[in-house]
């Protein structure tokens, strides 16, 4: 098969205020690209039109008020489309105190708007949750957001013709070639319903999601899978024959070629387009820092695919002599530095419970609107969870980070004056721990602030992120915070800033911790990797200075004691050498002798959360798996081995691919999909599911 040529077209991005594009779609006549645009709370929500060569902006209409949730579906022939605005509130606010169920209630509009003129049409008064249109556009389907309630629509007067009532939750609504006749898939079923006699009649089964339907309604396409394992169904409407796509991934969306012969696949940081008739891969595409692709559609003349990557729009152009076109970015001038926003974990060490409000309070410096002094340190700092990770530097709160004796070194050495150390306690012990908190000592405007100030202390209630500002911003420092906060406790959040050229020595060094945003796209320049080198070369001439005696190894003396203390009277003999010889890995002599002595075992309320098990597993349940992990620059694979589950989702890996004395352990954080680093080695890992 011919290795297709295509051209990659940045749209130009909106100006002003932070915005997230959640879908885009091709105007009939494929020169014209529209995106749907939910910004910041106090901005409204957007239209924009690109001209889908050149990807300059044609046009931005901001006459749809803004609602936190809003949907958009369009017609088949692209002429008009349904904006559905939303907002969920809680209707029965003292549930905590009645013990009550929660009760919700669902308000906003649906807006009929005309693609050629962008001019709404027509007004639903109730937000929808599904919406279809007709073939020759005068009809629509749309199934209210609270009722269960499937209603048709009659554009030309806006009037309702029919309802269906006690429908369930409809994952799709579809005209077929007679108007008088709906599909709706509920309850993994297709059912037709004729909307002129009233009749509904159940159909074949479509079990699975990110449902979607050709333009001729001939093909209709489903995923099904498990967690980040799905694959496409194609489906024949007119046999109701369907076969399975053999692709596996992280799907976000589908969609067919105009002439249902290929199949565009979003799979999250991947770009795949699928032959149907040779049955394989036409396309796979993917770069580095291009991930969350959330969308991706065929234009009506099949030749370009509109994507949505990093909330941003993206066109792929496969005509002959289509050229690439990147956005380009401020350049630094002399004295300057590209930066990138760095970013980690949500669950913090000094954050109560790793989420919520922070273990060292902020002062509040304004009683009106109750902002708090980023800038005060608590001293000693406390500290709570997850002080055993292994990593060198993590997020703290208000844009401060937590550095371990290797990163320390690194910012006194390479970036003097950059940071100011405090020491850190336990929260519990009152012990010193092994962290430092580390607070830049500068701070950089990257947001514009919003209309909205607080008429006593002048400051804004909210900051509108500009995307190029806040991920890629140019300084005079190697680390910076930002002015800007944010947060869920009054604002106690701000970004935090590396220099580019300090990010890839701490790579050159094999320091771990934050990573790179994934909005950000800067590279080292030559002058940037001549700095990394002569920073390099001071820093191990700094370590050949002052190395010395090595420290024992406390976590192993205290495992050989756990052992004595907890070893079984008769210990189950277990065949490790079969399953090494299997599997191709040598699993660690800790986790043997472990399992030799100890045998399987359950830790309960690790890492001082109640309710968090884990069940260290026998060496026939162990899982063999290449763990995809979302690197700063691009998807990564690791060989793991699953020793520990728990239950709730999480899991803990043996990471084979670190040559080293014992495997690093890893947790698996479900929700997340990251493999974040927990312990050194199984030894420390056991201490510390002991509370040791």
């Amino acid at each position: 098969m011919t290795k297709p040529q295509f051209a990659v077209i940045e749209c130009e991005r909106l100006k002003k205020q932070y915005h997230w594009c959640s879908l885009a779609e091709f105007l009939p006549d494929s020169k014209t690209v529209v995106g749907f645009i939910n910004c910041q709370v106090d901005q409204p929500f957007l239209i924009a039109l690109w001209d889908a060569e050149s990807g300059k902006k044609l046009k931005v209409i901001d006459d749809i008020p803004y609602s936190p949730s809003s949907h958009v579906w369009v017609s088949p022939d692209r002429r008009a489309m349904a904006i559905a605005t939303s907002k969920i509130s809680v209707v029965n606010e003292d549930f905590l105190k009645t013990g009550d169920r929660v009760q919700y209630k669902t308000t906003g509009k649906t807006y009929i708007v005309d693609t050629a003129t962008l001019k709404i049409r027509a007004t639903l008064p109730y937000p929808v949750s599904e919406a279809a249109f007709s073939g020759d556009g005068e009809l629509m389907a749309v199934r209210d957001a609270d009722d269960k309630i499937v209603r048709i629509i009659n554009l030309q007067t806006n009037r309702e013709l029919a309802a269906l009532k006690a429908c369930n939750d409809a994952s799709m609504l579809a005209f077929r070639h007679d108007p008088a006749e709906l599909w709706i898939v509920q309850d993994d079923v297709v059912c037709t319903w004729n909307h002129h006699t009233g009749k509904v009649q159940k159909g074949a089964k479509v079990p699975g999601s990110n449902h979607a339907i050709s333009p001729d309604g001939r093909n209709l396409v489903f995923c099904c899978g498990k967690y980040k394992q799905y694959s496409p169904v194609v489906v024949d409407t007119t046999s109701w024959k369907s076969r399975k796509i053999n692709f596996f991934g992280e799907v976000r969306h589908c969609s067919l070629s105009p002439d249902a012969i290929k199949l565009a696949i979003a799979a999250d940081n991947t770009l795949v387009i699928w032959d149907l008739v040779e049955d394989c891969v036409w396309l796979k595409w993917k770069k580095p820092h291009y991930i969350g692709i959330s969308h991706a559609t065929f234009s009506p003349d099949g030749q370009r695919i509109a994507c949505t990557m990093n909330g941003y729009v993206c066109i792929f152009d496969f005509r002959a002599g289509a050229k690439n076109h990147a956005i380009e970015h401020p350049k630094p001038k002399a004295g300057e530095l590209q930066c990138l926003r760095m970013v980690g974990p949500d669950d913090r060490m000094d954050r109560v419970d790793g989420y919520l409000e922070p273990l060292n309070p902020l002062p509040v410096i304004c009683p009106e609107c109750k902002q708090v002094d980023l800038d005060y340190v608590h001293s000693p700092y406390v500290l709570g969870k997850k002080v055993e990770s292994p990593v060198d530097f993590a997020p703290a709160v208000a844009g401060n980070l937590l550095v371990r004796e290797s990163m320390k070194r690194v910012l006194e050495i390479a970036a003097p004056e950059s940071c100011k150390f405090y020491p850190t306690i336990h929260r519990k012990t009152k012990q010193p721990t092994a962290w430092w908190l580390a607070v830049p000592q500068h701070t950089q405007t990257t947001s514009e602030p919003s209309a909205n100030k607080c008429q006593k202390c002048g400051e804004p209630h909210n900051w509108n992120d500009v995307m190029e500002a806040t991920a890629n911003p140019i300084s005079k420092f190697e680390v910076f915070k930002a002015y800007n906060s944010w947060g869920p406790n009054s604002h106690d959040e701000r970004n935090l800033y590396f220099s580019v050229r300090l990010e890839s020595l701490l790579k050159k060094l094999g320091l771990r911790g934050m990573v790179r945003s994934i909005d950000c796209k800067n590279v080292p320049t030559p002058e940037d990797l001549a700095w990394v080198e002569e920073k390099f070369r001071l820093l191990k001439q700094a370590d050949s200075k002052s190395a010395g005696a090595g420290k024992s190894d406390t976590a192993k003396d205290w495992f050989k004691d756990y052992l004595k203390k907890n070893a079984k009277k008769k210990p189950v003999v277990h065949d490790f050498t079969a399953v090494e010889k299997k599997h191709g890995v040598k699993l660690p002599e800790s986790y043997k002798e472990f399992i030799a002595t100890v045998g399987t075992k359950t830790f309960k309320d690790i890492d001082d959360e109640e309710g968090f098990c884990a069940h260290v597993l026998p060496p026939k349940k162990l899982e063999f798996e290449d763990c995809c992990e979302q690197g700063e620059d691009e998807e990564a694979t690791f060989k793991g081995v699953m020793f520990a589950t728990t239950d709730h989702g999480d899991a803990f890996y043996f990471d084979v691919c670190r040559k080293a004395a014992d495997y690093e352990v890893r947790k698996h954080d479900h929700e997340i999909g990251s493999y974040e680093p927990y312990a050194k080695n199984f030894a420390e890992c056991i201490k510390r599911f002991a509370g040791a």
